[in-house]
Order: C-alpha cells, then structure tokens, then sequence
C-alpha cells in the first residue's frame, strides 16, 4: 500500500484537484484507490456529490481510538472509493491535543490490504488532521501555483513535512512539487 499526503499550507493551490486527478488515474489503470477527505471544508466530498447525511462512515472515524479502515464503510464511485468528509471534523479538532493523537490515522490504515493506493486531501493550514496525513504518508505531492504566496505556502509545508519526517514519520521517503495553474 502506498499512501500519498496531498497538501500545501497555502489555499487554492489546486490540491483537492490534485487529489481527485492522481486517484482517478490510479483508479482507472487497475489500482485499488482510496480518497480520503481529511479537509473539514469537504471539498472533495462535495466535488464528487456525495451527501454525507447519506454515508454510514465519514474521515472523521479515522479519529476514533481503535478504529481500523476495514471496519469502515467507503462511498464506491468510477474509479476510486472515497471516505469523505464530515461536518463533525471542525469540532472534533479541537480535541486531538496529544501526542498519540498524531499517529491516529496511521494507525487505522496499519494492516490494510483493501487497496493499492490511498491519497489524502488535507486542508490549507496545518492542524492535527494535516500533520496525522504527514505521519500517515509515504510521498508528499505539494501542489504550487506560480505565486509567490503559494511559494511560500509550499515551503512552509516542505519544512513541516520535513520535521515530521525527522521525528515522527522516517517512511516519509518522497517529497516533491507539482506546479499547478499552468
């Protein structure tokens, strides 16, 4: 399995595009893919119309003690599943405050031989849900548009990838940029 952390601490840098293009691919040539909207914004829930008043199982379980991804139900769509996002992650975040916290997502995917690749969309800032996708992830895609805030952007979340490498992630092996909005 390989898990694949999209992010850039700067919005609009076309990340949950990025997401949803990478996965589709994935998809379409024979992986087994997994989206996973980690983005309390939903906006790659909402991109792919899923209501998630309808869904049994949202991003937000991967928060729970003890949960593991095969327990979860994902949403089948073309040429991915997706584990979209849920109103409930913006209150929920105030509650990770601990170490082990980081590691909760990680930790849910450990063992898991439901698909080939998982990509996680994360938001535009960097919170608990950015740095559990860090520690989570074997590559880090940075998506940049030619704009120096994106630059900026992109080089706060290269340094923060590369703490997180150092201290909590040394499976972090790729990190690399994607200019975006060419």
């Amino acid at each position: 399995m390989e898990v694949i952390t999209i992010g850039n601490h700067k919005g609009g840098t076309g990340k949950t595009a990025t997401s949803l293009h990478i996965g589709a691919v994935f998809g379409l040539i024979g992986y087994k893919t997994l989206l996973i909207d980690l983005d309390p914004q939903g906006f790659l829930t909402r991109m792919m119309g899923v209501d998630t008043n309808s869904v049994v199982d949202t991003s937000l379980r991967l928060f729970d003690v003890d949960t593991s991804l095969a327990q979860l139900e994902t949403v089948p769509l073309p040429s991915f599943h997706l584990l979209p996002s849920s109103e409930g992650m913006r209150t929920r975040e105030k509650k990770l405050t601990s170490t082990i916290d980081l590691f909760l997502v990680k930790e849910a995917l450990r063992g898991q031989d439901l698909y080939d690749v998982i990509i996680l969309d994360t938001a535009a800032a960097l919170s608990s849900y950015v740095l559990n996708a860090l520690v989570t992830a074997d590559t880090l895609m940075i998506p940049v548009t030619p704009e120096l805030q994106s630059v900026h952007g992109a080089e706060q979340t290269w340094q923060s990838a590369r703490t997180v490498q150092g201290r909590l992630n040394p499976g972090l092996k790729r990190l690399m940029f994607l200019l975006t909005n060419v």
